[in-house]
C-alpha cells in the first residue's frame, strides 16, 4: 500500500481545516449570542441581529462538510481502514460526525422544545471536542506513520 493514500491532498486538507474552523467558529458564536445576548426589543427579549447569518454561516459550512466526509468516505477512510492506523479514533472520528449531522438535521426540523434542548447539547458537547478529536486523529496516524511504510 502506498502511504499517499492515506494523506490528504494539500488543497483537500486547506479546505478541509478551513470548513472546520468556519462551522466550529460559527457554531461558537452562535450559541454565545443565543445564550448570552439577547437585546431587549419593543416587544421584549428579542435574539441578537447577527444571530440568524451566523447560522446560516454555520449551515452553509456543514453542507460543504458534508461534501468533504464524501469525499473522505471515497479515498481516505477506505485507505486507513486497510492500513490498520488509528482505525478505532477513526470510527469514533467518524461516528461523532454522523451524531453531528444527524442532530443538525434534527435541529432543523424538531419541532419539540424538550427534545430540541437535549440535542443541542449533544450537538454542541460533540462540536466543541470536534478539533481535539480530529487533532488526536492526525497525531495517531502520523505517529504511526513510519509502521505503514513498511507494510
Amino acid at each position: 500500500m502506498r502511504l499517499i493514500e492515506l494523506r490528504l491532498r494539500t488543497a483537500l486538507r486547506r479546505v478541509l481545516y478551513t470548513v472546520l474552523a468556519t462551522s466550529w467558529a460559527t457554531g461558537i458564536a452562535f450559541y454565545t449570542l443565543r445564550r448570552w445576548f439577547q437585546i431587549e426589543g419593543d416587544f421584549g427579549l428579542e435574539t441578537h441581529h447577527w444571530q440568524q447569518p451566523i447560522l446560516q454561516m454555520h449551515g452553509a459550512a456543514a453542507f460543504a462538510m458534508l461534501m468533504l466526509i464524501g469525499a473522505m468516505l471515497a479515498n481516505h477512510v477506505p485507505a486507513g481502514w486497510r492500513s490498520g492506523r488509528s482505525r478505532v479514533h477513526g470510527v469514533v472520528l467518524a461516528c461523532s460526525m454522523s451524531v453531528m449531522a444527524i442532530s443538525a438535521w434534527c435541529l432543523y426540523y424538531l419541532g419539540v422544545e424538550d427534545i430540541r434542548t437535549w440535542i443541542a447539547n449533544v450537538h454542541l458537547l460533540i462540536g466543541l471536542t470536534m478539533p481535539i478529536q480530529i487533532g488526536v486523529h492526525i497525531w495517531i496516524g502520523r505517529r504511526f506513520s513510519g509502521r505503514a511504510k513498511h507494510l
